[in-house]
């Protein structure tokens, strides 16, 4: 079934917030999850269309769990002490009216200071992965494992939509464009949170769990090529002499496959377990936006 084209069939009479909800959200998983998780909905949504009022308590049903659970999900996510209390604090603010203003003005600032806190995860990254080594080949092995991080946090992200559920209720939110722009700045430091989060758990949980795999792989192959930095005179010839030992590196971890499946694998186990809880939470307000009435 063509599931886009049910939920926004005029004969259905689906709510215009859900219906935008849902397609976002189906649109971000692959096909089976979102026929596992979706489909069955086909019947729920229908005739959930309402008044103005009722649209405008779902949209900010949406925005209220934006705030007040998804960021707080990926804020305990990223594992340390501050993020963990700045998610306390958003699951303690004040369910917003669903007719009134949304939630006070205070919440926008401080919806920026905690994003702020979150930007400063890829320094707690470069700290945990640093590597203090006089051995050029470990270095250039331990750099290998950092962009053997990026590429399965790439293929994650498009792979397990890990954001594919907040991306869905600021859908929601947008099917009012005057509501959109005013929250848009919150919306958009939430979704930030989630994805800088899901990135540095990635990278951490791939470098620390694979680099002596990288390592084993790496070295060998430098060995074998014989490059010496000590024969380089200059600054360009230490240059050159790295580009080298880089293409040297990449071309061995781009040689066994099974060392980027291994990655994907690490990087999932890091990031699995929040992305299910994001999900199933987004169900959660899903059944709640229909029930509105």
């Amino acid at each position: 079934m063509d599931m886009h084209r049910y939920w926004n069939d005029p004969a259905h009479a689906t709510c215009p917030a859900i219906a935008a909800f849902l397609e976002t959200w189906c649109e971000s998983m692959p096909d089976d999850q979102g026929r596992h998780w979706l489909q069955p909905l086909e019947g729920v949504v229908r005739d959930t269309r309402s008044g103005a009022g009722v649209q405008t308590a779902r949209r900010i049903q949406a925005l209220d769990w934006l705030v007040r659970e998804y960021a707080p999900l990926w804020l305990e996510a990223d594992g340390r002490p501050q993020l963990a209390e700045h998610a306390t604090a958003l699951r303690g603010l004040r369910a917003p009216s669903l007719k009134g203003a949304p939630f006070a003005a205070s919440t926008r600032s401080q919806m920026r200071t905690i994003s702020v806190a979150c930007s400063v995860l890829p320094d707690a990254y470069f700290d945990r992965v640093s590597r203090v080594t006089d051995s050029t080949q470990l270095a250039v092995a331990s750099e290998q494992a950092s962009v053997l991080g990026v590429a399965a946090s790439q293929a994650i992200k498009s792979t397990a939509a890990g954001d594919s559920a907040g991306s869905a209720a600021v859908a929601a939110i947008a099917t009012d464009p005057a509501l959109a722009e005013d929250w848009n700045p919150v919306t958009s430091e939430v979704l930030s949170i989630a994805t800088r989060t899901m990135h540095g758990r990635i990278l951490l949980a791939v470098h620390e769990g694979l680099t002596p795999r990288v390592d084993a792989v790496v070295v060998p192959a430098l060995e074998r090529a014989g490059v010496d930095f000590s024969q380089a005179r200059s600054q360009a010839q230490f240059e050159k002499t790295w580009r080298k030992v880089r293409r040297i590196a990449e071309q061995a971890v781009d040689g066994d496959e099974a060392l980027y499946d291994e990655a994907w694998r690490t990087g999932w186990d890091a990031i699995g377990g929040t992305v299910e809880a994001a999900q199933s939470s987004a169900f959660e307000l899903l059944v709640r936006m229909v029930e509105q009435r």
